[in-house]
């Protein structure tokens, strides 16, 4: 059959003319590639977004998103946070050398274990090659310690990466000072002359064609390799190239392919057999009914939130320009929070630094156990819309699962036993000390008062009552001559309700306590309003003789970490 049948009038391609387009494109294909290749590190390396500025005193940067917020801690430089996260620089008093940076940073580390918590081994990280930081890891929680530029920092992270936390060390410098990335060794170049030269021969003699065959219901185009004498064609350099159109894609979208996978995932889940029956029958929250609560109590959380969550703290009197040196108010107070136990640093009046610590070890274990059973039923409830019988089907079609499907909440039943045996058996108590880890102070509970108070010695110094008036709670400090020096009330205790229905994930909703002296405001318990996790302790001056400041202190913290800002599912 004469070529031209196939050809139906198409211009052949030049085999010299489409194979030096190849190997320019090749070629820059290949420049491109290994530009892109080269160019990874600094592509893939931590992009940052802004800078923040700790006063005239040193620069950082990090992602975009993080609020620049203030802090009631004359020692804090620099805050940032996101949500819940944060990063907290503070400035030190004295210049620490390697040796004692490594030194406190262990000592707080000790700190960490004696109270339970699990911390890393001291690390470090480069600052830009000019000197090093000392950290440590505990959770999502990173401690450290630098020098740099004759003043030494504390940094405090909470809910950033460790890598992260090294590129933030590493760029810390001066207002204004430029710090080099490190830079990336090239990569290796790879010889593709050979691979060429190869593909030069395997072309030669290779002249390209377009066929199309008419006679199909839809018209289609096929490439066909026809060996020719390269010689003959040389003077075809300049023929016209032939013009490609792929033909328009007909397929369903990538969203309705998933769409289309998900509904027939969930009909071959409904069409599967959930015969089997468990010994006893069990019935879960009707659907409907599961969904009405979920409503309810998102609807309640956020109404109260919109409320509560911007009350403002009482006003009172400013303190005078001079004031004696025993006078230590306010108490400015951060805190930390991680499964096990909740930390305090608190800074004086005079910035002397204390640390508390209180305790629920059995926190983790007793909320697997309710939070577990709260979701295990709702996702009992949900499957319903697939198939009424789905959950217990399918738990009893497995060994034993017909005892398994009666009683399906028996593992987070059982974890909530054992939370609550270690509960009784855990002594939670808040602990102060000083910077040197000396014992200052110690609250804990008592089985005829709410809490009774020691000093670091042992000695009892004073107790708490707890009065409530309806559904006002109030707490008494009583001397060790059974005196009641003053009280502490719940000013608004609709917050402590609202918390106790709809939980306080978001820790937006304080509660709001204060010191009361012959039903007069004498001083409260602050809400930063920028921090979730800020407190300050203020009294007014008038009664600065009231009681021991650390007293009163301990007291105001006792009774915030006893009495849970969390739902009444949290036991």
């Amino acid at each position: 059959m004469p070529l031209n049948s196939y050809y139906k009038g198409k211009e052949v391609l030049s085999i010299a003319a489409l194979y030096q387009t190849l190997h320019y494109l090749y070629n820059v294909i290949m420049r491109v590639f290994f530009g892109i290749l080269f160019c990874l590190p600094f592509l893939f390396s931590p992009s940052f977004a802004d800078s923040y500025k700790g006063g005239d005193l040193f620069e950082i940067d990090f992602d975009s998103g993080w609020q620049q917020a203030k802090s009631n801690d004359p020692a804090v430089v620099l805050r940032i946070e996101k949500g819940r996260d944060f990063i907290e620089i503070s400035k030190l008093e004295d210049e620490l050398s390697d040796y004692y940076l490594k030194s406190k940073l262990k000592e707080q580390s000790e700190s960490f274990k004696n109270k339970g918590e699990s911390i890393s081994d001291p690390r470090s990280a480069s600052v830009h090659s000019a000197g090093t930081a000392y950290y440590a890891v505990s959770g999502d929680n990173i401690i450290s310690l630098l020098t740099y530029s004759g003043l030494s920092y504390s940094i405090i992270a909470k809910g950033v990466p460790e890598s992260k936390f090294k590129d933030l060390v590493y760029f810390f410098r001066k207002p204004g000072e430029k710090v080099e990335r490190p830079k990336p060794k090239p990569a290796p170049k790879r010889k593709v002359k050979e691979k060429e030269e190869k593909e030069e021969e395997k072309t030669e003699g290779v002249q390209y064609f377009m066929v199309e065959d008419s006679s199909a219901a839809v018209s289609t185009q096929t490439t066909v390799f026809v060996f020719t004498d390269t010689a003959a064609n040389a003077g075809a350099a300049n023929t016209q190239q032939q013009n490609f159109q792929a033909a328009p894609s007909t397929g369903p979208s990538s969203a309705e392919q998933m769409q289309k996978s998900v509904a027939d995932f969930i009909k071959e889940l409904s069409a599967r057999d959930y015969s089997a029956k468990p010994v006893i029958s069990r019935k879960p929250v009707p659907k409907y009914v599961m969904l009405v609560l979920i409503a309810a109590w998102f609807i309640g959380w956020f109404f109260s939130v919109a409320k509560y969550s911007s009350l403002p703290n009482p006003k009172m009197a400013p303190y005078p320009q001079e004031v004696p040196p025993d006078f230590f108010f306010p108490f400015i107070i951060s805190r930390v929070r991680t499964a096990k136990t909740t930390m305090f640093h608190i800074i004086t009046r005079q910035k002397q630094v204390l640390s508390g610590f209180y305790n629920h070890d059995f926190q983790p274990i007793l909320s697997t156990g309710v939070y577990g059973l709260i979701f295990f039923h709702i996702v009992w409830s949900l499957t319903g819309f697939v198939n009424e019988n789905m959950l217990t089907g399918t738990l009893a079609s497995l060994p034993l699962g017909k005892y398994i499907a009666s009683f399906p909440e028996m593992p987070f039943i059982a974890l909530i036993i054992y939370g609550l045996i270690k509960k009784s058996s855990t002594v939670q108590k808040l602990f102060i000390q000083d910077a040197q880890t000396n014992p200052v102070m110690h609250v804990l509970p008592d089985k005829k008062y709410y809490a009774i108070m020691k000093d670091g010695k042992g000695k009892e110094v004073a107790q708490l009552h707890q009065r409530n008036e309806g559904s006002r709670r109030k707490w008494h400090f009583v001397d060790t001559d059974n005196q009641i020096v003053f009280s502490i009330v719940d000013e608004h205790p609709e917050i402590y309700k609202a918390i106790r229905f709809f939980g306080n994930p978001s820790g937006a909703m304080r509660c709001r306590y204060s010191i009361f002296v012959d039903n007069k405001r004498a001083g409260f318990l602050f809400v930063d309003m920028n921090s979730i996790d800020g407190f300050q302790v203020h009294l007014e001056y008038a009664y600065a003789r009231l009681a021991h400041p650390g007293q009163i202190m301990a007291a105001l913290l006792y009774i915030a970490s006893r009495e849970k800002e969390k739902s009444f599912f949290n036991l």
